[in-house]
């Protein structure tokens, strides 16, 4: 994760320019700070984490060059910050993220499809989560 984050941090840095026109597609944006959020938190640091996830779910609820939103990619940006708050004992606040994510990842990708294992893992999340325990499933 260490090799990875910052190969990410360009992708950011790439998507942030936008295109030759500069439009920033921010779904692809959304994705690439999620991948950081990702090396981060896999590294055992969630409070850096927690930023780059909270970014990602707010450029992933912008959606693409076309205003079309991915829920399922949103879902898991909102489950990072989840597991982000859920690691560090912050249960209660956890809890709503994880609920917002179970929302967002209920209504599918931009084509309605809907990735079952994630949500089964964002509900397990919730549970887990309810129970006072950390949540150690990466978001999908």
């Amino acid at each position: 994760y260490a090799a990875a984050q910052p190969w990410y941090e360009r992708a950011v840095a790439a998507a942030e320019r936008g295109d030759v026109h500069g439009r920033i597609n921010h779904a692809i944006l959304g994705k690439s700070l999620q991948g950081v959020g990702v090396c981060l938190s896999s590294m055992g640091d969630y409070a850096a984490a927690r930023s780059w996830y909270e970014r990602a779910a707010a450029a992933a609820e912008r959606g693409d060059v076309h205003g079309r939103i991915d829920h399922a990619s949103l879902g898991s940006s909102l489950h990072g910050v989840g597991v982000c708050l859920s690691s560090v004992g912050d249960h209660v606040a956890a809890r709503t993220w994880y609920e917002r994510a179970l929302a967002a990842k209920e209504r599918g990708d931009v084509h309605g499809r809907i990735d079952h294992a994630s949500l089964a893992n964002t509900r397990r999340a919730l549970e887990v989560n309810a129970l006072g325990l950390p949540v150690s499933i990466r978001p999908r």
